[in-house]
């Protein structure tokens, strides 16, 4: 008898895990980079990386990048087992071999048994499966094993990891596997797997306060193409924030961050923005900002807030 036998749902939720981990920490190494080299602007890391400071710090992280690069494979590979066992967890143990016995049945472990390995993990999902991975995936998949395994086995590769490519990377990974989620709203929920979360009050640590103060750096690391797979809309579309999330995550947690950083709603009509994290639609007017120097003209008109407030500036309008 089989005990333990995995189902898609608490796979598929590990690899989400994991793979937001890996993203969280690589980009702590980003934003750590920049509190102590402040000149260096992350926007001009990504276009033109020249910065000495920023190719010393590349070196010195590579223990930490090497860790998170096999994390991002391990979620890539328990993704693809996810699809799998979805069908059947007795998919997992194709083109294994075991030895069975006479003796009476004793229970068996599914853990304890060897599953399917990485190489045919594509071909079985492609055969078993309704999904279809791409060529592009495939290669890219193929790619990260062997170098995955290179750092696993030898504990070093013979070119170093990136960080921003290594963040690029993940955003490819997660369109590929989950087409069909919204990543802000997975990057909101897997914020609570970490240790911050136990300080979470509602006041000085929320899930979507973090997701927030790191928006704005994480929207610079998307490319265009990227950017618009993920989200439907262009990169360069205007977008405002969201009064719903902003006053959600606590003002104290996101006081020191400029309100427009964390803007992540785009109008879907004149009277409309929808939020790309909780997907709410908001109700706005179209009325100047009443803030001197302020250029921005979509005022919310909730009910639920005293004042109508500028979605551009946050100035409260009389």
């Amino acid at each position: 008898m089989i005990k333990n036998i995995p189902n898609h749902e608490k796979l598929n939720d590990i690899a989400l895990s994991q793979h937001f981990f890996a993203w969280e920490k690589t980009l702590n190494l980003l934003t750590e980079f920049q509190e102590c080299f402040s000149n260096n602007d992350i926007a001009d890391l990504i276009s033109n990386p020249t910065s000495p400071e920023w190719y010393t710090y590349i070196g010195e992280q590579q223990r930490s990048l090497h860790a998170y690069y096999a994390l991002m494979q391990q979620s890539n590979e328990l993704a693809l087992k996810a699809k799998l066992c979805k069908v059947s967890p007795y998919l997992l143990l194709m083109g294994i071999s075991h030895k069975f016995s006479n003796k009476n049945a004793k229970e068996i472990d599914f853990s304890e048994l060897k599953t399917i390995n990485a190489i045919d993990l594509i071909h079985a999902v492609n055969s078993f499966t309704d999904f279809t991975t791409t060529n592009s995936f495939n290669q890219r998949f193929s790619d990260v094993r062997k170098m995955r395994n290179k750092i696993l086995h030898l504990g070093m590769t013979s070119s170093d990891i990136n960080i921003i490519c290594l963040l690029r990377e993940l955003i490819d990974f997660y369109i590929e596997l989950w087409p069909d989620r919204n990543w802000l709203k997975d990057r909101k929920h897997y914020c609570g797997y970490g240790a911050n979360s136990m300080f979470e009050d509602g006041k000085y640590y929320t899930q979507i306060g973090q997701t927030l103060c790191e928006w704005n750096i994480s929207q610079t690391i998307f490319t265009k193409k990227q950017f618009k797979e993920t989200f439907g809309i262009e990169k360069t579309r205007r977008k405002y924030v969201c009064l719903n999330c902003y006053y959600e995550a606590g003002r104290k947690q996101v006081s020191y961050h400029e309100f427009p950083d964390m803007s992540c709603a785009y109008l879907t009509s004149q009277s409309s923005l929808r939020c790309l994290i909780c997907e709410k639609q908001i109700s706005v007017s179209r009325n100047p900002c009443q803030k001197v120097g302020c250029n921005g003209n979509v005022i919310s008109v909730e009910e639920e807030y005293i004042f109508p407030t500028c979605l551009s500036c946050g100035f409260e309008q009389e």
